[in-house]
C-alpha cells in the first residue's frame, strides 16, 4: 500500500511491503488482463473479416456481448 504524506510542498512517499499483494496474485491479475486483451483483439479482428469479407456485420451491442459471453 502506497501512503503519501505531505509537507509544505514536498512530498513522502512510503511502502509497506506487508499491504503489498503477493507475487502470484501479480502474475495471475497480469495473466487475466493478457487474456482479455488477446479476446478482445480477436473477436475485434473476426468482426473486421466478417465485414470485409462481405459475411455480415455485426452491431457493437452483439460485438460486446459475444465477447462477455467468451469471457
Amino acid at each position: 500500500m502506497w501512503m503519501a504524506r505531505m509537507w509544505c510542498c514536498m512530498v513522502r512517499v512510503t511502502w509497506r511491503p506487508s499491504e503489498a499483494p503477493s507475487t502470484k496474485a501479480r502474475v495471475r491479475a497480469r495473466k487475466a488482463i493478457r487474456s482479455l486483451t488477446l479476446l478482445d483483439i480477436w473477436e475485434i479482428w473476426s468482426e473486421r473479416n466478417s465485414r470485409f469479407f462481405g459475411l455480415c456485420e455485426s452491431s457493437l451491442i452483439s460485438l460486446v456481448a459475444k465477447i462477455k459471453k467468451e469471457a
